[in-house]
């Protein structure tokens, strides 16, 4: 059986979790959120949070040397509503625009984010050989 292993990914928080446990060729990232200032996001636009969100995703992902590409399944929380959905799709075909094969992938709304996040984004990738 795989072993738990938790990655060293450089982070600032002080919250109860890992950003990523790797078992196996299995990667399982913690929810990204984007930039956050004193106690709110930097930007209040879901665009530019979409953005924030997926270039950290992209961070992590290089930091475990991994891609976009790797990744097997997503999970995208909104705050509130379904009303950014349009723009957070746009901005995410965008991120992955040169990825062979799109992965799973499920968005809901939830009733309310960290630090009033407008975003967060969960995700798993697998190490291909």
């Amino acid at each position: 059986m795989p072993t738990k292993k938790i990655l060293p990914i450089k982070t600032d928080s002080k919250l109860p979790f890992s950003p990523v446990i790797r078992i196996g060729d299995q990667f399982h990232f913690s929810g990204t959120l984007p930039k956050i200032g004193q106690t709110h996001p930097v930007s209040s636009n879901i665009r530019e949070q979409a953005r924030e969100v997926l270039a950290a995703m992209e961070d992590k992902l290089r930091a475990c040397d991994l891609t976009f590409d790797d990744l097997y399944h997503v999970t995208i929380m909104l705050a509130g509503s379904m009303q950014g959905y349009a723009e957070v799709n746009e901005i995410y075909t965008e991120a992955l625009k040169d990825v062979k094969a799109m992965p799973a992938r499920k968005c809901f709304a939830v009733a309310a984010l960290p630090f009033n996040a407008l975003i967060e984004i969960e995700f798993e990738a697998v190490l291909q050989h």
